[in-house]
């Protein structure tokens, strides 16, 4: 049995890209009790001088604020910042996590080899926003670095390791503004858009085992609620009558989508594919489960290191008396720093539809 969970980063805000994960995880079998399996995943361990844990992004990530001179998360040095370090530390014991279960202890450390790895289809994209640009910075840390993190998750004990639920996959979507405009200029609205975006994740996971190139045995599916949405069904059904577009026994149709529970704080589907169901949760709060709280920190991990990309990209060029402030993006200080780069919009004849999202 498998498991899929996503989650985003930076949906609410107008500058720096949407960022959405879905970790795949294999379930050590079919009556697993959720709970138990990732239990491990929510107990703190330490890795170096820092304490890990798997939670909601939110409560692990916690910016200086932004009035103090130590406002370091916000700062447009190369250098990472401390608060970003348990985020930077469970990114790189995951991709650290896959490799060895990959077998393979020869993979890239550079974080933008790895973010090509996992968000091929936003590569272009990115390489075409240059205040998104990472070459330079930070790389992962190393798999040894991170073993104390690699041997809690990953149990080697018999009894542990037919417990506990194994990571698998890491798919990402990086979203930037001007694609982010484009979709929404084609008569969606954001959440629509995040929607889409997640679940096609998922289908992607779906598509894309190691062996046969579909995951075999049933699947559940959780994601966090889009932005108070309560309905997916038809959004479901226009992605999985997509999901393996090149071979039409895997393809899956709208028409087994049950209706579960649509209710205040939770929508729940099923999808009976005959050799296999697909069970869809989407719930309030829903980063407080675990697998969807690590999505949740490696999407945030993501957007924080394109935030310093972006910073340090206006920051070089700001030619004002003053050091330029930087932005984490929201709404109202995105609005402030648009004043303060004013003159280098105009100066570069940046696109400003490629800048700032505009819904």
């Amino acid at each position: 049995m498998w498991l899929i969970a996503t989650d985003e980063a930076g949906y609410g805000p107008k500058l720096g890209p949407l960022v959405i994960v879905a970790t795949t995880w294999k379930l050590p079998t079919s009556e697993t009790d959720f709970a138990k399996a990732f239990a491990h995943l929510a107990e703190p361990v330490r890795c170096g001088k820092a304490t890990i844990r798997i939670d909601d992004s939110k409560a692990i990530f916690r910016p200086a604020s932004r009035k103090s001179k130590n406002a370091t998360s916000l700062m447009p040095e190369i250098e990472l910042p401390a608060a970003l370090t348990p985020l930077h530390l469970v990114t790189s014991a995951v991709a650290a996590t896959l490799e060895v279960s990959e077998k393979n202890s020869a993979c890239s450390r550079k974080f933008t080899d790895w973010l090509d790895r996992i968000n091929p289809q936003d590569a272009s994209d990115r390489a075409q926003t240059p205040w998104l640009d990472l070459q330079g910075t930070p790389p992962l840390t190393s798999l040894d670095s991170v073993r104390p993190i690699l041997d809690h998750w990953c149990p080697t004990s018999t009894a542990d390791e037919y417990s506990v639920a194994r990571l698998c996959n890491v798919h990402c979507r990086v979203i930037t503004a001007g694609r982010f405009n484009q979709i929404c200029g084609d008569g969606k609205n954001k959440s629509d858009l995040l929607t889409q975006a997640s679940l096609g994740l998922v289908r992607d996971a779906i598509a894309s085992a190691p062996t046969d190139g579909t995951l075999r045995g049933d699947i559940h599916v959780f994601c966090d609620r889009h932005g108070g949405r309560r309905y997916y069904a038809d959004a479901i059904g226009q992605t999985l009558g997509t999901a393996f577009p090149n071979n039409a026994t895997h393809a899956l149709t709208p028409e087994p989508i049950k209706i579960v529970e649509e209710a205040s704080r939770n929508s729940r589907y099923t999808v009976d594919d005959g050799d296999r169901e697909i069970r869809w949760n989407f719930t309030v709060k829903g980063d407080r489960f675990a697998p969807v709280a690590l999505s949740s920190m490696i999407a945030k991990y993501i957007r924080e290191r394109m935030m310093g990309a972006l910073n340090r990209y206006f920051a070089a060029r700001h030619q004002g008396d003053t050091p330029l402030k930087p932005t984490a993006g929201y709404p109202q200080d995105a609005k402030r720093f648009l004043v303060d780069i004013a003159d280098q919009i105009r100066r570069d004849e940046i696109d400003i539809d490629r800048l700032v999202r505009q819904r």
